[in-house]
Protein backbone atom coordinates (compact mmCIF):
# COMPACT_ATOMS: atom_id res chain seq x y z
CA UNK A 1 0.00 0.00 0.00
CA UNK A 2 1.20 3.16 -0.82
CA UNK A 3 2.39 6.30 1.83
CA UNK A 4 -0.46 7.95 0.62
CA UNK A 5 -3.03 5.71 1.09
CA UNK A 6 -1.74 4.65 4.81
CA UNK A 7 -1.90 8.46 5.33
CA UNK A 8 -5.13 8.53 4.55
CA UNK A 9 -6.27 5.21 6.35
CA UNK A 10 -4.12 6.61 9.51
CA UNK A 11 -5.92 10.06 9.18
CA UNK A 12 -9.48 8.25 9.36
CA UNK A 13 -8.81 6.08 12.11
CA UNK A 14 -7.84 9.10 14.07
CA UNK A 15 -10.63 11.01 13.50
CA UNK A 16 -13.42 8.24 14.39
CA UNK A 17 -10.79 7.58 17.48
CA UNK A 18 -11.19 10.78 19.22
CA UNK A 19 -9.99 12.87 21.63
CA UNK A 20 -9.74 9.43 23.59
CA UNK A 21 -8.44 7.57 21.85
CA UNK A 22 -4.99 5.75 23.00
CA UNK A 23 -2.03 5.67 20.35
CA UNK A 24 -1.75 1.71 21.02
CA UNK A 25 -5.39 1.73 20.13
CA UNK A 26 -5.08 3.45 17.06
CA UNK A 27 -2.30 1.60 15.61
CA UNK A 28 -4.38 -1.82 16.26
CA UNK A 29 -7.15 -0.13 14.53
CA UNK A 30 -4.67 1.05 11.70
CA UNK A 31 -3.21 -2.50 11.34
CA UNK A 32 -6.42 -4.25 11.73
CA UNK A 33 -8.01 -2.19 8.73
CA UNK A 34 -4.58 -2.66 6.70
CA UNK A 35 -5.16 -6.80 6.92
CA UNK A 36 -8.78 -5.95 5.67
CA UNK A 37 -7.48 -4.01 3.09
CA UNK A 38 -5.10 -6.45 1.52
CA UNK A 39 -7.44 -9.60 2.21
CA UNK A 40 -9.90 -6.71 -0.28
CA UNK A 41 -7.88 -6.34 -2.94
CA UNK A 42 -6.72 -10.26 -3.25
CA UNK A 43 -10.59 -11.14 -3.53
CA UNK A 44 -11.00 -8.04 -6.08
CA UNK A 45 -8.22 -9.71 -8.09
CA UNK A 46 -10.33 -12.78 -7.85
CA UNK A 47 -13.59 -11.61 -8.37
CA UNK A 48 -12.20 -9.84 -12.07
CA UNK A 49 -10.52 -12.89 -13.19
CA UNK A 50 -11.50 -15.92 -15.54
CA UNK A 51 -11.46 -18.18 -12.17
CA UNK A 52 -14.88 -20.35 -12.38
CA UNK A 53 -17.02 -19.45 -9.10
CA UNK A 54 -16.55 -23.17 -7.33
CA UNK A 55 -12.41 -22.21 -7.70
CA UNK A 56 -12.84 -18.25 -6.65
CA UNK A 57 -15.01 -18.45 -3.71
CA UNK A 58 -13.72 -20.59 -1.30
CA UNK A 59 -10.17 -18.77 -1.63
CA UNK A 60 -11.78 -15.54 -1.22
CA UNK A 61 -13.83 -16.90 2.05
CA UNK A 62 -10.14 -18.42 3.54
CA UNK A 63 -8.89 -14.82 2.67
CA UNK A 64 -11.92 -13.25 4.70
CA UNK A 65 -11.39 -15.58 7.11
CA UNK A 66 -7.97 -14.67 7.85
CA UNK A 67 -8.18 -10.88 7.69
CA UNK A 68 -10.96 -11.16 10.19
CA UNK A 69 -9.84 -13.39 12.79
CA UNK A 70 -12.86 -15.57 12.94
CA UNK A 71 -13.80 -19.01 13.26
CA UNK A 72 -15.76 -20.07 10.07
CA UNK A 73 -16.25 -17.86 7.06
CA UNK A 74 -19.56 -19.17 4.71
CA UNK A 75 -21.54 -17.76 1.48
CA UNK A 76 -25.53 -19.08 2.16
CA UNK A 77 -27.58 -19.59 -1.17
CA UNK A 78 -31.68 -18.56 -1.34
CA UNK A 79 -33.93 -21.21 -2.61
CA UNK A 80 -37.42 -21.94 -2.58
CA UNK A 81 -39.06 -25.57 -1.86
CA UNK A 82 -41.35 -27.14 -3.70
CA UNK A 83 -44.32 -25.38 -1.56
CA UNK A 84 -42.98 -22.09 -2.28
CA UNK A 85 -40.81 -21.48 0.87
CA UNK A 86 -37.77 -19.88 1.63
CA UNK A 87 -35.06 -21.74 2.45
CA UNK A 88 -31.23 -21.39 2.17
CA UNK A 89 -28.44 -23.54 1.84
CA UNK A 90 -24.87 -23.65 2.41
CA UNK A 91 -22.59 -23.27 -0.95
CA UNK A 92 -19.34 -22.44 0.47
CA UNK A 93 -17.58 -22.50 3.77
CA UNK A 94 -14.16 -22.19 5.48
CA UNK A 95 -13.09 -22.74 8.79
CA UNK A 96 -10.28 -22.57 11.03
CA UNK A 97 -8.42 -26.04 12.02
CA UNK A 98 -9.53 -26.61 15.23
CA UNK A 99 -13.67 -25.86 13.91
CA UNK A 100 -16.21 -28.21 12.90
CA UNK A 101 -17.42 -27.54 9.54
CA UNK A 102 -21.00 -28.08 8.37
CA UNK A 103 -21.22 -27.28 4.66
CA UNK A 104 -21.56 -31.66 4.50
CA UNK A 105 -24.51 -31.63 6.89
CA UNK A 106 -27.63 -32.17 5.06
CA UNK A 107 -29.63 -29.73 7.44
CA UNK A 108 -27.40 -26.81 5.71
CA UNK A 109 -28.47 -27.86 2.64
CA UNK A 110 -32.15 -27.18 3.09
CA UNK A 111 -32.61 -24.58 6.06
CA UNK A 112 -36.02 -22.61 6.15
CA UNK A 113 -35.69 -19.03 6.81
CA UNK A 114 -39.39 -19.98 9.42
CA UNK A 115 -36.33 -21.42 11.56
CA UNK A 116 -35.12 -18.12 12.06
CA UNK A 117 -36.02 -15.20 14.16
CA UNK A 118 -38.74 -12.59 11.96
CA UNK A 119 -35.92 -10.25 12.59
CA UNK A 120 -32.99 -12.25 10.82
CA UNK A 121 -35.17 -12.16 7.86
CA UNK A 122 -36.57 -8.87 7.87
CA UNK A 123 -32.71 -7.43 8.32
CA UNK A 124 -31.24 -9.39 5.33
CA UNK A 125 -34.57 -9.41 3.05
CA UNK A 126 -34.25 -5.47 3.55
CA UNK A 127 -30.62 -5.75 2.53
CA UNK A 128 -28.77 -4.99 6.13
CA UNK A 129 -26.64 -6.59 8.57
CA UNK A 130 -27.40 -8.27 11.31
CA UNK A 131 -24.93 -9.20 14.35
CA UNK A 132 -24.07 -9.62 17.93
CA UNK A 133 -23.74 -11.84 20.27
CA UNK A 134 -25.47 -15.04 20.09
CA UNK A 135 -25.99 -14.58 24.29
CA UNK A 136 -28.07 -11.83 23.32
CA UNK A 137 -29.80 -12.88 19.82
CA UNK A 138 -33.44 -13.96 19.45
CA UNK A 139 -34.49 -17.54 20.94
CA UNK A 140 -34.77 -18.65 17.57
CA UNK A 141 -31.47 -17.61 16.06
CA UNK A 142 -29.70 -18.07 19.33
CA UNK A 143 -30.66 -21.89 18.91
CA UNK A 144 -28.99 -22.04 15.47
CA UNK A 145 -26.35 -20.43 15.94
CA UNK A 146 -25.54 -22.50 18.86
CA UNK A 147 -25.74 -25.85 17.18
CA UNK A 148 -22.53 -24.47 15.02
CA UNK A 149 -21.03 -23.55 17.85
CA UNK A 150 -20.86 -19.78 17.91
CA UNK A 151 -21.06 -17.41 20.43
CA UNK A 152 -20.71 -14.34 18.07
CA UNK A 153 -22.07 -13.38 13.97
CA UNK A 154 -22.77 -11.27 11.58
CA UNK A 155 -24.45 -12.04 8.46
CA UNK A 156 -24.66 -9.90 5.57
CA UNK A 157 -27.04 -9.88 2.55
CA UNK A 158 -25.61 -10.84 -1.00
CA UNK A 159 -27.17 -9.28 -3.97
CA UNK A 160 -27.07 -10.67 -7.24
CA UNK A 161 -28.72 -8.43 -10.22
CA UNK A 162 -30.64 -6.46 -7.80
CA UNK A 163 -32.21 -9.92 -5.90
CA UNK A 164 -31.19 -10.77 -2.91
CA UNK A 165 -29.97 -13.97 -3.47
CA UNK A 166 -28.17 -15.18 -0.25
CA UNK A 167 -25.70 -14.60 2.46
CA UNK A 168 -22.38 -13.72 3.54
CA UNK A 169 -21.90 -15.00 7.37
CA UNK A 170 -19.08 -15.12 10.07
CA UNK A 171 -19.01 -16.95 13.01
CA UNK A 172 -16.65 -16.81 15.81
CA UNK A 173 -16.95 -19.78 18.44
CA UNK A 174 -14.27 -18.90 20.83
CA UNK A 175 -14.98 -15.11 21.98
CA UNK A 176 -18.43 -13.18 21.71
CA UNK A 177 -16.60 -10.55 18.99
CA UNK A 178 -17.43 -6.92 18.99
CA UNK A 179 -17.84 -5.95 15.79
CA UNK A 180 -17.05 -2.10 14.25
CA UNK A 181 -19.09 -0.15 11.95
CA UNK A 182 -16.04 0.41 10.03
CA UNK A 183 -15.49 -3.27 9.86
CA UNK A 184 -18.89 -3.86 8.85
CA UNK A 185 -18.83 -1.07 6.43
CA UNK A 186 -15.34 -2.71 4.35
CA UNK A 187 -17.01 -6.35 4.42
CA UNK A 188 -20.23 -5.18 2.88
CA UNK A 189 -17.95 -4.09 0.21
CA UNK A 190 -16.94 -7.38 -0.31
CA UNK A 191 -20.83 -8.81 -0.21
CA UNK A 192 -21.34 -6.61 -3.13
CA UNK A 193 -17.96 -8.08 -5.06
CA UNK A 194 -19.40 -10.94 -4.60
CA UNK A 195 -22.63 -10.16 -5.51
CA UNK A 196 -21.33 -8.83 -8.93
CA UNK A 197 -19.17 -11.75 -9.16
CA UNK A 198 -21.83 -14.19 -9.35
CA UNK A 199 -23.78 -11.94 -11.46
CA UNK A 200 -21.51 -12.05 -14.13
CA UNK A 201 -20.18 -15.53 -13.84
CA UNK A 202 -24.71 -16.07 -14.33
CA UNK A 203 -24.74 -13.69 -18.08
CA UNK A 204 -21.37 -15.39 -18.82
CA UNK A 205 -23.08 -19.19 -18.49
CA UNK A 206 -26.29 -17.43 -20.17
CA UNK A 207 -24.24 -16.04 -22.75
CA UNK A 208 -22.81 -19.43 -23.48
CA UNK A 209 -25.60 -21.52 -23.79
CA UNK A 210 -27.44 -18.89 -26.09
CA UNK A 211 -24.51 -19.05 -28.49
CA UNK A 212 -24.43 -23.04 -28.27
CA UNK A 213 -28.23 -22.71 -29.51
CA UNK A 214 -27.93 -20.77 -31.93
CA UNK A 215 -25.08 -22.30 -33.56
CA UNK A 216 -26.96 -25.99 -33.15
CA UNK A 217 -30.10 -24.10 -34.86
CA UNK A 218 -27.06 -22.63 -37.80
CA UNK A 219 -25.58 -26.15 -37.89
CA UNK A 220 -28.92 -28.08 -38.51
CA UNK A 221 -30.54 -25.39 -41.11
CA UNK A 222 -31.64 -25.44 -44.78
CA UNK A 223 -31.03 -22.78 -45.19
CA UNK A 224 -27.20 -20.75 -45.95
CA UNK A 225 -26.13 -18.65 -43.27
CA UNK A 226 -22.98 -16.95 -43.27
CA UNK A 227 -21.14 -13.98 -41.64
CA UNK A 228 -18.25 -11.59 -42.53
CA UNK A 229 -16.38 -9.22 -40.69
CA UNK A 230 -15.82 -5.43 -41.49
CA UNK A 231 -12.98 -6.72 -44.00
CA UNK A 232 -15.38 -8.75 -45.92
CA UNK A 233 -13.65 -12.23 -44.77
CA UNK A 234 -15.76 -15.02 -43.98
CA UNK A 235 -15.94 -15.35 -40.45
CA UNK A 236 -18.51 -18.16 -40.00
CA UNK A 237 -20.45 -20.41 -42.68
CA UNK A 238 -22.74 -23.15 -41.94
CA UNK A 239 -22.59 -26.80 -43.71
CA UNK A 240 -25.85 -25.35 -45.56
CA UNK A 241 -23.73 -23.52 -48.24
CA UNK A 242 -21.78 -26.74 -49.26
CA UNK A 243 -24.66 -28.09 -51.45
CA UNK A 244 -25.06 -24.23 -53.38
CA UNK A 245 -21.57 -23.29 -53.88
CA UNK A 246 -19.46 -26.29 -53.82
CA UNK A 247 -17.27 -25.02 -50.71
CA UNK A 248 -16.59 -27.25 -47.33
CA UNK A 249 -17.21 -24.58 -44.52
CA UNK A 250 -13.19 -25.11 -44.00
CA UNK A 251 -12.52 -23.86 -47.44
CA UNK A 252 -14.52 -20.30 -46.99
Amino acid sequence: MSNLMSSKVLADTLTRGGPQATLPGLKAQLARRLVYEEAFSYCAGLFISDQVVDAAMPAALGHLLGATDQSRVYLMENFEDKTGRLHMRMRYEVCQPTITPFIDDARYQSLPYAGHSGEYLRRLSNGTSYHGAVLEAAEADREIFTGRGALSFLVLPIQVQSLWWGALGFEHCEQAYNWQADDIRLLRTVGAMIGAFIGRKRAEEALGKSEQQLRLLAENTLDGIWQMDMDLRFTYVNPAVTPTFGYTTEEW
